[in-house]
């Protein structure tokens, strides 16, 4: 036999089994064709359940989002290019800004000359001011006139000024129309106490008119009296002499003939403390 025609049916020999063997796999009931028609539907099936229509609707919601992007972007870039308050208003600003920082009469240049100077000017005054301040240090710690000395200074006057148990009008003119003087003690403590006025005439210096004890003063109550006096126009100066110095407010006033004009008053927070006596 040829070789020639040999060889060509040995090769159609392995084509019919090649072909036979791909329609054993088309027939073969799990990967043939059968099968791949049955996924084939299966697939069909969940485009048509869930699968197209939902996937355009996601489109449909991608493509609305994307117009909204590119609605924003938009809103951006006309905000970009506006010419009142975009880039160019900033960069106009910035120019400007630069443009002053740069300026020679008040620009960066001009604050650092300013400053300089500023600077100089405490090289030579901060000794000075040091200076002064160490005086003025050593003039508080003086124990002469020094904080100390105002403190204790300050402390004198505040005791002066405090209640005292001996207190005073100060000197005063009892006019001819004056014919007494009514005087009061109210007791706001809660023990008994005492008051003792001393009516002076000043001719010029001190003499005792009369002496006006208030010996028991109930607690929480007053005691009062009139003093007749005459009708001679004389300097005149009350004094009272409290049993404490808390608790015991005094009073004294001139009064006319009938007891009803009333010309000069000292209420309780117009008597002066009197530190000596000259009586």
């Amino acid at each position: 036999m040829d070789p020639i025609l040999s060889n060509i049916r040995q090769l159609l020999e392995q084509i019919k089994c090649e072909v036979r063997s791909i329609e054993a796999k088309l027939d073969n009931p799990n990967t043939g064709l059968v099968e791949i028609k049955s996924e084939i539907k299966k697939i069909e099936a969940k485009l048509s359940v869930a699968g197209l229509s939902e996937i355009k609707r996601e489109i449909r919601n991608i493509e609305a989002i994307l117009k909204k992007i590119q609605l924003a972007l938009c809103i951006i870039e006309g905000g970009i290019f506006n010419p009142t308050f975009g880039l160019k208003a900033i960069k106009a600003e910035v120019s400007a800004i630069e443009a002053k920082l740069d300026s020679p009469t008040f620009g960066l240049s001009e604050i650092k000359a300013e400053v300089s100077t500023i600077e100089a000017k405490l090289d030579v005054a901060l000794p000075e001011i040091k200076f002064e301040i160490i005086n003025i240090e050593n003039k508080l710690d003086s124990p002469t006139f020094g904080l100390s000395e105002i403190k204790a200074e300050v402390s004198e006057l505040l005791a002066a000024q405090g209640r005292a148990i001996n207190l005073t009008t100060g000197p005063f003119l009892k006019l001819a129309s004056d014919t007494g003087v009514h005087l009061k003690a109210l007791n706001y403590t809660n023990t008994t106490q005492s008051v003792t006025f001393f009516i002076h005439n000043l001719t010029p210096c001190i003499t005792t008119i009369t002496v006006v004890p208030f010996a028991n003063i109930t607690p929480c109550c007053m005691d009062a009296t009139d003093v007749s006096l005459g009708i001679n126009r004389i300097n005149m100066e009350i004094a009272a002499q409290l049993s404490t110095t808390f608790g015991i407010f005094v009073y004294a006033t001139t009064t006319s003939v009938l007891g009803t004009v009333k010309t000069e008053m000292f209420k309780s927070a117009d008597w002066l403390p009197l530190r000596t006596i000259c009586f």
